[in-house]
């Protein structure tokens, strides 16, 4: 069972709603109420923290090049990738024109 069913099935437990655990598929059925507190962990899009990459100095050579690292404006976290989203700490990646405006 993965750490996120776990957390579900025990919390399901703790206030006495019906969460089962099928061992055969390894999923988790939960009652609507579970399932509306889980979501409620997940931050929407208002409460997500914006940020930009920055670029470092340091690179990573390999066969076919290299790479350059990044850092988050959030979290200060390096990353080979510039994605839409901070792997470390979630943050949206936007441009830097595009924070100063009104959010």
């Amino acid at each position: 069972m993965s750490k996120s069913m776990n957390k579900a099935y025990e919390f399901g437990k703790h206030k006495g709603v019906g969460v089962y655990w099928n061992k055969d598929t390894d999923t988790v059925e939960l009652p609507k109420a579970v399932f509306e507190y889980i979501l409620s962990l997940v931050p929407t899009e208002q409460d997500r923290p914006k940020g930009h990459w920055i670029m470092t100095s340091d690179y990573l050579t390999t066969a076919y090049g290299s790479i350059d690292y990044v850092k988050c404006s959030c979290c200060g976290e390096d990353s080979l990738e510039e994605g839409d989203f901070c792997p470390n700490c979630g943050a949206k990646m936007v441009e830097p024109q595009e924070r100063s405006g009104k959010e």
